[in-house]
């Protein structure tokens, strides 16, 4: 999401944006990722 931000010493508006996920929400995914990840190294090596 897109939110003005001000920048008074730079005399300026610049463009922020926000994250609606919450930290435990981004942990999961990350937890998520990394389980796959070694999932999948231990299928190369049962290949190899």
């Amino acid at each position: 999401m897109a939110k003005d931000v001000d920048v008074p010493l730079m005399h300026e508006r610049r463009t922020g944006y926000v994250s609606l996920m919450t930290k435990e929400d981004w942990e999961a995914d990350q937890n998520k990722v990394n389980v796959a990840a070694i999932a999948d190294k231990k299928a190369e090596s049962c290949q190899s």
